[in-house]
Formats: C-alpha cells, sequence, structure tokens
C-alpha cells in the first residue's frame, strides 16, 4: 500500500479571534476556524480516489469528524463518523494496531 505522506490545508492556518467592528464587549468577533484535512499521495489532485478528507461537520446537534474516501470501485462516496468522545478510543485503537503492523 502506497505511503499517504502529504497533508494539505484547504482552509488556511488558524488565527486567533479578532474584533471587527467596535471596540467594546459587544464588538463582533469573527475567527478562522480549520475544518477539513486532506491526506493523500503527494502531487495527487485534490479530486483523486486515493484522498482521503477528514472533516469537522455539525447536523444541529453537535460536532463531529467525518472520514471521506471515493474510491473508483464504489458508488458515490463512503463515510465514517466520529463522536467527539469516540474519537480518542478511535484513534488509540488505530494506534495500537498500527504499531503491531508488519
Amino acid at each position: 500500500m502506497p505511503s499517504l505522506g502529504a497533508i494539505v490545508l484547504r482552509t488556511g492556518h488558524s488565527r486567533p479571534s479578532q474584533k471587527c467592528q467596535g471596540d467594546g464587549e459587544d464588538a463582533v468577533k469573527y475567527e478562522t476556524r480549520i475544518t477539513r484535512l486532506t491526506v493523500g499521495l503527494e502531487g495527487k489532485e485534490i479530486y483523486d480516489p486515493s484522498m482521503t478528507h477528514i472533516e469537522i461537520e455539525d447536523e444541529s446537534g453537535g460536532e463531529f469528524i467525518v472520514l471521506t474516501q471515493h474510491p473508483e470501485d464504489k458508488d458515490g462516496e463512503q463515510q465514517l463518523r466520529f463522536d467527539p468522545k469516540e474519537w480518542d478510543a478511535v484513534v488509540e485503537a488505530v494506534e495500537q494496531l498500527r504499531k503491531g503492523m508488519r
């Protein structure tokens, strides 16, 4: 299996909140959030089937992580969705298995 070495930031870098209108307590503040990362083979296009997109989504019930791929041999896309509390356990399990791989 090829190494998935490149990480591409789609939305730029995160920065602290900035006051944009007014100087008081009721000033409107904006922030920049990274909500999608794309991992895949270096040099491939973002829409390439080898790409994995990791996103933060929210359907009005709280944020969750979604992993999406668009493999050539499948119709449509494939998604895995994780609750934030579930994510740490999933990452720990994946890391445990990865360390045992040859």
